[in-house]
């Protein structure tokens, strides 16, 4: 089942009304969804709440159309990179309680290689 087909050019669909249309659960949508924005723009963003295709640059017919369309694909990147954002955060997290730990785990060994007087 593609989920592309449950998406429209015109409007956008929650990940719910998509549940409901197609049977799948959410986590099912979420991949497809992820999956098919590999291969083509899937507009959403923090204010729409949902999801809809691009449009086909060919399908656009006037100027209004088209700005209005380039500012939902620019909210779209700006989501990307918010997200990207704070997934670098999260992981200087991780990688800085790593360090930590190996230190521990160094100190640790050394501590049962002290040899006693």
């Amino acid at each position: 089942m593609k989920i592309e087909y449950y998406l429209s050019t015109e409007y956008f669909k929650t990940r719910k009304q998509l549940e409901i249309e197609t049977g799948l659960n959410d986590r099912t949508i979420r991949k497809k969804i992820s999956t098919l924005k590999k291969e083509k723009a899937v507009l959403f963003n923090s204010h729409t709440r949902g999801y809809r295709l691009a449009k086909n640059i060919e399908d656009i017919e006037t100027l209004d159309e088209a700005k209005k369309e380039m500012n939902l694909i620019q909210h779209s990147i700006n989501d990307i990179e918010a997200r990207k954002r704070d997934m670098n955060m999260s992981e200087r997290t991780y990688i800085a309680y790593l360090y930590k730990l190996k230190d521990k785990i160094m100190l640790l060994e050394n501590m049962n290689h002290i040899p006693t007087i």
